[in-house]
């Protein structure tokens, strides 16, 4: 994968009912130790419920943290959400129409790295 700014993703699929931690995520980065976005929504994991978590990690340390109160997501149920790499934000649209915008406080300015996981994705692309 080889996303840059202006470049943008659409992950479709179902949240795995019996998700690890209570939560899913999508990294996107350098690889699993430099990450520029860590989209982690939370059912009930540490203090977080229901609550969406965000966060960058470098050399393996986590960094800037973010949290958003607007929290759409269901076990087992579908799950859409457009990511859009802006060069200095990472711009992120939820199905129900919240967007959420998160600093590249990394300044990654290509990205090669995607992970998701707790969700059984149907679907991918890149626009």
């Amino acid at each position: 994968m080889k996303m840059q700014p202006g470049d943008a993703v659409r992950i479709r699929g179902r949240i795995l009912e019996e998700v690890e931690n209570c939560r899913f995520t999508v990294n996107l980065g350098k690889d699993d130790r430099n990450i520029a976005l860590h989209f982690d929504p939370r059912f009930n994991h540490l203090r977080d419920k229901k609550k969406i978590f965000m966060a960058t990690r470098k050399d393996g340390e986590w960094g800037h943290e973010q949290r958003d109160d607007n929290f759409p997501f269901f076990w087992g149920k579908q799950v859409e959400i457009m990511i859009a790499f802006l060069g200095d934000t990472f711009e992120i649209n939820l199905s129900t129409g919240h967007r959420i915008v998160f600093q590249n406080s990394l300044k990654m300015e290509i990205l090669t790295y995607m992970s998701v996981v707790n969700v059984a994705v149907s679907d991918i692309k890149f626009c």
